[in-house]
């Protein structure tokens, strides 16, 4: 009998891709434990499987290696036990992982497979431990989205550890399927153990699960505003990015940490390095996509609101009314009815009543000030007051008139609306400068945002400064589609370290999250699933978003019209994401930055770019604006003022 015409079923690549995923965690999980040794009998099949292992560990140690230069000599003395072989757990599974995630073999030797499965029951053993001896907290559940082949492995567990109501369950589920990580890890190395008894190599048996997507498209977004009225409603953060942070990055450069200046009045350091970088890639992000998503010509003058005498009337009456963003004086405004509602002010409350007076005077003088520099013409202001100033004769009498004028020339001289408009006018000359500079071309005002982004997020470090998921991953995706890799690796590296202690404030790990994230902890596990990496303390969010689960299975299908209705249900997905925040919760794109610039869909598209495949073509409006094309590969973004920060602020830390 052929020792190869195993009836026993083979692994097949589906739990094989999930022993990978393990195995990526394992490394870590074994090098933080003090006994971490491998007791493996000694044979040649076993000497063949773990030499090549071996080998590698000999290479990378170079003259630092202190123990036999053979491996089979090294294999040889590794165990103070006779006919066994002694290695690191976290040798064998970084070996594995190796081995396994570029793509997974069609055969494995009987022997690899055996180790395989005591590797995983090592790996079970430790979890299991782990979740006897703390709270939930280090516990994390393993969980699977509701799709066919994986509704059938869990109920096979379940069935396993004779839990056949919850094997029931997972065969009728809608939602996520979860289950301890130690009875998953379990089952997979019985899996192994079983289908290596008795034959000399293991076939891994294909499982297609690139059938037709289970998501229907919701549709476009009948919210979600078009080109026009979303640029209308883009406005400008950072008006003065040019002259303030900008300048104040530039003096950094030049001088080092220190310095202290009218908006940094404690000393400028890395901290405020880190805010004027973010402050500036908000600035220069708005003026790309307003040039991207424009006419491509200079952005043309805001049309001018109307200043005559009506529209005085009406806006010296609201600010009256809900003035609170030019601070009047709401108490006093509200109690002159009292004091001068009546025919004449009482002689025992003519001192409160001067103090009201006061109050109302000065809410007076700052609408007045307001409206100077909103424009409006100081006639129509005065003659606005001599309507609409409450109770004005009862408070000035006969002397209104010399009130208003004296009011209107203190406004008219006063410092700091003066300031205000040589700021305004300067900004707008500013801003109008680069928006011609990016009329022809937007692109290196997009590349310039990335890139200050890029340098904000690292110098926030793994712990140092408080850093946003969202910016954070936008960031990451935006820098990989531009063909930034190393820097797009080196931030998702910090992003995951920061992600296994929840250092982000919009991290929610809660069972109602606030935060959503989904697309964000979406574009990590891309990431970590292109490169092989493990994803943790992710939190549930992360994984119950069926569309996303089923890109994350099938983006790399070869059938670009398989991958297609994904994405242009991801598409309908971010317009639906796009809000702004609303009290109930925040969503994935809470900001107008996100709404247009498709970076997950980019994300996956420039990925199977890298492989080789075919692209899709996605007939969807996200995806017909300059920003919804794949760039081409670009070297990384730098200026003369970034690469003078940057230089400084390694001086202070090395990491960067």
């Amino acid at each position: 009998m052929d020792k190869n015409s195993n009836t026993t079923p083979a692994l097949t690549t589906f739990e094989l891709g999930l022993i990978t995923n393990f195995l990526s965690i394992a490394e870590d999980e074994f090098s933080n434990e003090s006994c971490d040794e491998f007791l493996i009998p000694a044979s040649p099949a076993n000497l063949a499987v773990l030499t090549p292992m071996v080998a590698g560990k000999i290479a990378e140690y170079g003259d630092e290696w202190e123990h036999e230069r053979d491996p089979a000599d090294y294999l040889a003395h590794s165990s103070t036990l006779p006919n066994f072989y002694v290695v690191p757990n976290e040798w064998l599974a970084a070996y594995l992982h190796a081995r396994y995630a570029p793509a997974l073999p069609e055969r494995l030797d009987a022997a690899e497979c055996r180790i395989l499965a005591g590797l995983l029951e090592n790996l079970t053993e430790l979890y299991e431990i782990r979740a006897q001896h703390h709270d939930d907290e280090e516990a994390d559940p393993f969980m699977l989205p509701p799709t066919g082949p994986n509704k059938a492995f869990m109920a096979a567990l379940f069935e396993k550890r004779k839990k056949r109501a919850l094997a029931k369950k997972a065969l009728e589920a809608t939602k996520p399927i979860t289950a301890p990580d130690f009875w998953v890890i379990g089952f997979l190395a019985q899996a192994c153990a079983r289908a290596a008894e008795g034959v000399e190599s293991v076939p891994i048996a294909r499982i297609d699960t690139t059938g037709e997507p289970d998501v229907a498209r919701t549709g476009l977004d009948p919210r979600f505003p078009a080109v026009q009225p979303f640029l209308k409603k883009y406005f400008q953060q950072f008006e003065e990015w040019r002259t303030e942070e900008m300048a104040d990055l530039k003096r950094f450069a030049d001088e080092g940490p220190g310095f202290t200046t009218e908006r940094r009045s404690w000393g400028y350091g890395d901290k405020t390095v880190f805010d004027d970088l973010w402050h500036c890639a908000r600035a220069v992000k708005r003026l790309a996509i307003h040039a991207a998503l424009g006419t491509g010509k200079p952005s043309a003058k805001k049309k001018t609101p109307r200043l005559d005498a009506e529209a005085a009337n009406q806006t010296f009456a609201r600010l009256l009314a809900n003035g609170q963003h030019i601070y009047v004086d709401r108490g006093a405004l509200f109690s002159a009815r009292h004091y001068f509602g009546k025919e004449t002010v009482p002689e025992d409350e003519r001192a409160l009543a001067d103090e009201c007076d006061k109050g109302v005077s000065m809410s007076e003088y700052k609408i007045v000030r307001h409206m100077l520099y909103e424009g409006y013409a100081p006639d129509d202001i005065g003659a606005a007051m001599q309507q609409l100033a409450p109770y004005l004769k009862k408070r000035k009498g006969t002397e209104r008139d010399a009130y208003i004028a004296q009011t209107l020339q203190a406004a008219r001289a006063d410092e700091e609306l003066l300031d205000w408009i040589r700021r305004r006018d300067r900004s707008e000359r500013d801003n109008a400068v680069v928006a011609a500079e990016l009329a022809g071309d937007w692109r290196p005002g997009w590349r310039q945002a990335v890139a200050y982004d890029y340098w904000s997020c690292r110098i926030a470090g793994e712990d140092k400064y408080e850093l946003a998921l969202d910016d954070a991953c936008c960031t990451i995706a935006n820098c990989l589609v531009l063909g930034w890799d190393a820097w797009a690796l080196q931030l998702a590296r910090q992003v995951m370290k920061r992600l296994e202690h929840g250092r982000f404030r919009d991290f929610d790990a809660d069972k109602r999250p606030f935060h959503q994230r989904r697309t964000q902890y979406f574009v990590l596990r891309l990431l970590a699933q292109w490169q092989g990496w493990a994803c943790r303390n992710l939190p549930v969010q992360a994984f119950d978003e069926t569309l996303f689960e089923q890109l994350l299975e099938r983006w790399r299908d070869p059938d670009p019209d398989k991958v297609a209705p994904l994405l242009l249900a991801a598409c309908d997905r971010r317009m639906y994401q796009s809000r702004c925040f609303t009290g109930a919760k925040v969503l994935d794109l809470d900001d107008y930055r996100f709404w247009y610039d498709p970076f997950e869909i980019l994300l996956v598209l420039d990925l199977r770019r890298r492989l080789g495949l075919a692209n899709p073509v996605l007939d969807h409006p996200l995806m017909a604006t300059p920003l919804g094309r794949l760039p081409d590969a670009a070297p990384p973004y730098t200026d003369e003022v970034l690469d003078g920060v940057v230089a400084r602020a390694r001086l202070e830390d090395a990491s960067l």
